[in-house]
């Protein structure tokens, strides 16, 4: 289930020691959704998103909205 319509990285988010949390997606909307997740990958996967502005889609379960199940890179 998407967790909202496609948009753009905006922001990464990082805690007190540097690791990462997160991300937050703008979407194609006007809203801001925040999600949390710690992998390696999903930092750098979303980090390549911002730096080249590329649209994604971010799909969540039914019952953690805040949490990726899968992300899809979109070309448009």
């Amino acid at each position: 289930m998407p967790a909202d319509p496609p948009g753009k990285v905006i922001g990464i988010t990082y805690d007190r020691f540097g690791d990462f949390e997160g991300f937050t997606l703008l979407t194609e909307h006007g809203t801001e959704h925040r999600f949390r997740d710690g992998e390696k990958r999903i930092e750098d996967l979303v980090t390549r998103a911002l730096r080249e502005r590329i649209v994604i889609a971010v799909y969540v379960s039914a019952h953690r909205h805040d949490w990726p199940s899968s992300i899809v890179l979109r070309r448009i």
